[in-house]
């Protein structure tokens, strides 16, 4: 391919515009390369405010089951080792008592007063919010 060919066929930084065989690229023309092309700007999208409260998926309840608090006894009584249930309690995250999110507050308040009189410990409602 000429040098004449390829000098027309530039775009506005001095690259030549060729496909990979050299030849000239189909529906491209030397004018329409003449001028810098405008570049995006720099605006992000507008995006509607929300409050926290619109993004809630719900109340969870979480807490020590009476289950898992007796396999952990169990397990220090095979070691030989005297049981520490404040210590347990810090280093052991507590389980969700259902792993549905409830709609509602008051089903939430039902469900941790059953979990209390069923034995579980340190039952707390979170209300569950879109990070």
């Amino acid at each position: 391919m000429s040098d004449l060919f390829k000098a027309n066929y530039v775009n506005y930084k001095g690259e030549a515009i060729l496909n990979g065989w050299g030849g000239p690229i189909a529906g491209v023309s030397p004018a329409s390369h003449d001028k810098p092309v405008r570049a995006p700007s720099s605006t992000p999208k507008k995006v509607k405010n929300r409050d926290e409260a619109s993004y809630s998926f719900g109340f969870l309840v979480t807490g020590y089951s009476p289950e898992s608090i007796h396999k952990a006894q169990e397990r220090c009584r095979k070691l030989g080792e005297v049981w520490d249930e404040a210590g347990w309690l810090k280093k052991t995250r507590p389980k969700r008592i259902r792993s549905k999110a409830y709609e509602t507050q008051a089903g939430a308040d039902a469900c941790a007063e059953l979990a209390r009189k069923a034995g579980w410990l340190c039952v707390e409602i979170k209300e569950a919010l879109k990070a």
